[in-house]
Formats: structure tokens, C-alpha cells, sequence
């Protein structure tokens, strides 16, 4: 378990999580900043399809690609506003990414839980 705080400026490309992840989850502690309904969905996290099938993932890393691919389409937004858990099965077509988080003067604010995989060993 971890608190992540992303400054202003704040961007995470389209990516997968790493396979030793069993579940991840994310959740979110907004600023009062935050509270407005455009701000939280600015600094929502964007769920993804990629239209021609991409699959990528690595043992410890997250493959990451560049928004300037073209092939990603948002799905869905999660917002970041009190109260809410974003939690899904890490696979090679789970594909998400963070907007540029601006506009706001205060970080986004998330613990984050990634308990590996029972089958997974660390040694």
C-alpha cells in the first residue's frame, strides 16, 4: 500500500499493470480544490480500448505507450471524487492512463494497493 501524490502537471500514459499484480486499486482522496464535478473528472483515470487489439505487459514493468500512438479510444472516466475505488484485474487489454492534471494548485491524492499475485515469487 503506498500514497501516491501527483503534482500539477501530472500525466500517465496509456498502460497496463505489471503481471505480478493480483488486483489493482486506487483511491482517490481528493483536495477540496477537487470537489467540482469538471475538476474531478479532469483528474480522473481514463479507461481505454485499443482499436487494433494491442496486448502488452510486462513482469515488472507497465507498458507503456504514448498518447501519439492514435490508437487508444477513452471508454470511460473514472472521476476523482471522494469516495470512490477504482479496482480491476490487471491483464494485457487492461488499458488506462491519466490525463495532464492542471488547473488545480493541490496534488492528486490516491492510496494505492497492489497486492501481487499468489502464484507470483519475489525470490
Amino acid at each position: 500500500m503506498e500514497l501516491a501524490q501527483d503534482p500539477t502537471g501530472f500525466q500517465m500514459e496509456p498502460h497496463t499493470d505489471a503481471a505480478n499484480r493480483w488486483v489493482s486499486m486506487m483511491m482517490y482522496l481528493p483536495a477540496e480544490a477537487l470537489q467540482t464535478e469538471e475538476a474531478a473528472q479532469a483528474a480522473g483515470t481514463v479507461l481505454l480500448n485499443s482499436t487494433s487489439g494491442k496486448e502488452k505487459r510486462g513482469v515488472f514493468g507497465s507498458g507503456e505507450l504514448p498518447w501519439k500512438d492514435g490508437d487508444f479510444v477513452p471508454t470511460a472516466t473514472i472521476p476523482f471524487a471522494s469516495n470512490q475505488l477504482l479496482a480491476f484485474a490487471p491483464c494485457v487489454t487492461s488499458w488506462h492512463a491519466v490525463m495532464n492534471y492542471t488547473g488545480n494548485e493541490t496534488t492528486r491524492d490516491s492510496i494505492q494497493v497492489m497486492p501481487p499475485h499468489p502464484s507470483f515469487r519475489f525470490c
